[in-house]
């Protein structure tokens, strides 16, 4: 019994000591591009009037663009807005 209770110590031991791999390779990653909306949620504040919104965007010039360096713009119904992001 005591055999076995050396051999499973030294088995967690081992497996303790051991190390995954990095799992934050994001260098690669980016958002730059045209993301398309599938549907939209939220509020809006209208001169103190706040009111909620849940809507199914199948407009295709509903998306988001997304430019190098933090900057873009949501396009709606004809419309665009300039953004900015953190990446």
């Amino acid at each position: 019994m005591k055999k076995l209770f050396l051999i499973v110590a030294a088995m967690f031991a081992v497996v303790s000591f051991s190390a995954c791999s990095d799992d934050d390779d994001n260098k690669g990653a980016s958002i730059v591009g045209t993301w398309q909306h599938s549907r939209e949620m939220g509020y809006e504040d209208d001169n103190g009037e706040e009111y909620e919104f849940d809507k199914i965007c199948s407009d295709e010039y509903c998306c988001l663009i997304f430019d190098d360096g933090g900057t873009g713009r949501e396009t709606y119904d004809g419309g665009s807005e300039k953004i900015t992001y953190i990446h």
